[in-house]
């Protein structure tokens, strides 16, 4: 070639049979496309100094989502954030609707109508409040009348000490194995996912002395309290072996950041601070006396093997779901071992969508996860009490994740409460108090009598059942509907993952028949990817696409006699037939 030729290269070109280039489903700044070129015919490839790139957008918003608190106080304001999504799940800036607002009973300062106009992702109504105390429904109606979404349930407490806050604490960006900048990761989850604190963690042997530097910056920089906490946070990322993935958090900056290895990173000068096992790193902890720091067990590509290792003095809680899946074996090792521990979920997502993160077109099964963190104020040290106290509550996130759980327990006799364990090696042993109640987190030493479980729950998705372990054991499972509710309605299930390293995606293509009955219609739940749908294929039979990675997913079927006939189902893992009348 010489100076100034050109080759035009054409993505996506359908005239000669291809079916055409579908790009990545979440948005980018800037996406590039990778060219190399050989200068000098020595098959020694060369980038180009400038990468030609593009923008990816996202499209015409086909669901809607609105957020406020899940629990204030009567008279205190609060905000009601409302967005459009598109088709993946990214937040879109074409929406042009107007919807009417209703509310279950008297919002101050809550409109009549609210519009999302082209150019905004979002519209937010500031200074509303309730005067006194219950729970509180907001929902948006179409110009007919019909109900098109609505908010999540905020209850009005007069005696609310402890407000909850939604948080995903778990992301990366481009400068390690993510999407989009750091900076670009906290605006989203403040302006776009409308959670009230993010955490970057990036894999450790990918961030250099610099990007630690700049990421230090920035959560002091995005650090609001009253409005939005960014701790400092890094992911350490030994292999399973040497104990597995964690998540570690900073209350203050000018940290020293303890890798599992330098890898990827070209300077070498800061290696003396490596840990390379998940032991030597609480050991370092503990030999420097960095009481402040705290962390989870987390489970993604290196999965955390805390019978290997944990040390309950930092390892406060366990990540149960990610956008990798459900894992609640992870709680299940700690509960085998005795750990005193809480359980949190966040997104880990690498498409730069922390605190609404959803799977798209990939290999990933889940949507992103969310933790309620249960605070009297939205500042760094209150969140790092929370996490410490396990003063919280997991969700796998979405439209309807933000819910409303208030667990207590009451005891016949006193007991005493401890904040932390006391059988572990503290320099000052955690105080302990009389008490005759306790509340979600709390460690208490009943010495005689009986307690008594308090559950009340709010959902913003219909609730199937709630189950009630005593550590592994299944006490009880309450269903808020009887048989007779039911009708001629069946629901499918499955759920589960391969195994608990990478690659645990189970694909669930399959088909289902009746016979001697009859399919009135059918309906999927938990199919995240709009391309995995379920089929009514005729009067009797359906046909679906559909994986699971720990979660799960299924779909309702109403049927013409919910008694007769018999239900046949074929998937890769199971083949069965169940009389409809032994289903109950």
């Amino acid at each position: 070639m010489q100076e100034g030729d050109t080759i035009t290269i054409t993505f996506g070109e359908t005239s000669g049979g291809s079916q055409g280039v579908r790009l990545q489903t979440f948005c980018e700044e800037t996406f590039e496309f990778r060219v190399l070129v050989d200068p000098i015919a020595t098959a020694n490839y060369q980038a180009l100094p400038d990468q030609p790139k593009i923008r990816i957008v996202p499209g015409k918003p086909t669901t809607w989502a609105a957020v406020v608190p899940t629990g204030r106080t009567p008279g205190e304001t609060f905000e009601l954030k409302i967005k459009g999504e598109d088709i993946w799940g990214n937040p879109s800036d074409q929406c042009d609707a107007t919807f009417k607002v209703k509310s279950s009973r008297p919002v101050n300062g809550l409109p009549e109508t609210v519009t999302l106009k082209p150019g905004a992702f979002a519209e937010i109504v500031e200074g509303l409040s309730v005067d006194g105390e219950g729970l509180v429904d907001i929902w948006f109606e179409d110009d007919g009348g019909a109900e098109v979404f609505r908010a999540n349930p905020l209850v009005i407490q007069g005696d609310l000490e402890l407000k909850p806050y939604w948080v995903d604490l778990h992301g990366q960006s481009e400068e390690t194995i993510g999407t989009g900048t750091a900076r670009a990761f906290f605006e989203f989850a403040r302006d776009k996912a409308f959670v009230d604190a993010a955490g970057h963690q990036g894999n450790d042997f990918q961030i250099t002395k610099g990007f630690w530097s700049h990421l230090d910056n920035l959560c002091e920089e995005f650090d609001e309290p009253g409005k939005f906490l960014t701790p400092l946070g890094y992911e350490w990322s030994g292999n399973t072996a040497l104990g597995g993935d964690r998540n570690m958090f900073y209350p203050s900056k000018d940290r020293v950041i303890r890798r599992s290895s330098h890898a990827l990173i070209e300077d070498k000068s800061d290696m003396s601070t490596d840990c390379n096992t998940a032991g030597e790193l609480f050991d370092a902890l503990a030999a420097d006396k960095e009481w402040d720091v705290v962390n989870y067990a987390h489970c993604g590509g290196r999965y955390a093997d805390v019978k290997l290792a944990h040390d309950g003095r930092f390892e406060k809680s366990m990540e149960i779901h990610s956008s990798w899946g459900t894992f609640e074996w992870l709680v299940e090792d700690a509960l085998d071992m005795g750990y005193r521990t809480g359980i949190v979920a966040n997104s880990d997502g690498h498409k730069g969508r922390p605190g609404a993160s959803y799977p798209g077109a990939s290999l990933f099964g889940a949507v992103g996860g969310l933790t309620c963190m249960l605070m009297p104020d939205l500042t760094r040290e209150s969140l790092f009490d929370c996490i410490r106290k396990r003063r919280h509550y997991a969700t796998t996130g979405g439209h309807g994740g933000r819910m409303v759980i208030d667990v207590k327990a009451q005891f016949d006799a006193p007991g005493t409460l401890y904040h932390d364990n006391p059988a572990l090696d503290y320099p000052t042993p955690p105080e302990g108090f009389e008490t005759r109640d306790a509340m979600m987190g709390d460690i208490v030493h009943l010495p005689e009598g009986g307690a008594q479980l308090n559950v009340d729950i709010q959902a913003a998705a219909p609730v199937e059942r709630v189950d009630i372990f005593n550590g592994r054991d299944l006490i009880e499972t309450i269903r808020p509907y009887t048989q007779e509710d039911l009708g001629g309605r069946i629901r499918v299930h499955w759920e589960g993952a391969e195994y608990r390293g990478r690659f645990r995606q189970v694909i669930w293509d399959g088909t289902a028949h009746v016979q001697d009955n009859e399919i009135v219609r059918a309906e999927a739940f938990n199919f995240f990817n709009p391309e995995k749908v379920l089929e009514q294929t005729s009067s009797t039979a359906l046909k679906w696409m559909s994986l699971t990675t720990g979660n799960f997913g299924g779909f309702d079927m109403w049927v013409k006699d919910a008694w007769g006939g018999t239900l046949k189902i074929e998937t890769p893992l199971v083949q069965c037939g169940v009389p409809l009348e032994e289903i109950g």
